[in-house]
């Protein structure tokens, strides 16, 4: 009875020793009573209910009170909870970045189509002002070469004559004159006799001769000075030259009005 006695006490004892917390015990016996699994979803919990404090990973388990408060070893000490807080802000940080790039990418799209779009919007308005102003034009021409509109501007006058722009004639005259039509605009410089005025250009100081037919003539007188502005629609019929200040002659075409209006 006696070596029974003194057996089984050492046999409890020699088991007792043998358990080491660190491996069995499921629970943390800390300021909360909770599991391991239970704290490692209170600090996941933390950290994503503070996602801004990436680099105080201890702010997690100090909060919470779930790791060793002294030596003894336990399943969750404060270095696992820290290494384990740390993995998930960066598993956060992942995320957010992630969503951040999906998000700037979809705003950029959303932008891009916005322009797009702008582009467009400018693009058909612009077609539609030059399909109106050509259906206007074409109307107007209408009108002008069936005689119902008489011409109350060099543009309509051009229109109903299908006049070129003569200003590069001014600067370079032709070896032969064409007898097209031009439309001119330039400053009167001196007349060149009865029914010729010398003319320059509004770019430069290029020169051409306007001659003025008799069915002009009074609206011509009426109007026009010296030094004045002015439009013309005339037939390039012929060259002539001009005598500069410095005695030096130039050629320079002649139109013949059909239609004359002071810019004054």
């Amino acid at each position: 009875m006696i070596r029974k006695i003194i057996f089984y006490p050492i046999l409890f004892l020699s088991a007792c020793a043998t358990i080491d917390d660190s491996v069995y015990s499921p629970f943390y016996f800390g300021p909360d009573n909770i599991s391991i699994g239970d704290a490692r979803l209170k600090v996941r919990q933390f950290v994503r209910e503070n996602p801004n404090n990436f680099s105080v990973s201890r702010m997690a388990c100090d909060s919470l009170g779930i790791y060793a408060q002294n030596s003894k070893p336990i399943n969750y000490p404060l270095s696992t909870c820290e290494k384990e807080a740390q993995e998930y802000y960066a598993e956060i940080r992942s995320e957010i970045k992630a969503k951040s790039y999906s998000a700037n990418k979809d705003n950029l799209a959303r932008q891009q189509e916005r322009i797009d779009e702008e582009i467009r919007q400018i693009a058909a308005k612009k077609t539609a002002e030059e399909e109106d102003k050509k259906r206007k034009k074409d109307e107007l021409k209408i009108l002008l070469k069936t005689g119902k509109k008489q011409p109350e501007s060099v543009e309509e006058a051009s229109i109903f004559y299908d006049a070129k722009q003569g200003e590069a004639l001014a600067n370079s005259p032709k070896i032969k004159p064409d007898n097209q039509f031009y439309s001119m605009v330039g400053m009167i410089n001196r007349m060149d006799g009865d029914n010729i005025f010398v003319a320059q250009l509004l770019t430069s100081r290029s020169y051409f001769k306007v001659r003025i037919p008799e069915k002009l003539k009074d609206e011509f007188e009426k109007t026009a000075k010296v030094n004045g502005w002015f439009g013309i629609v005339g037939k390039y019929t012929e060259n002539s030259e001009v005598l500069l200040v410095l005695l030096q002659s130039v050629p320079v075409p002649i139109f013949d009005a059909v239609y004359f209006q002071s810019l004054n």
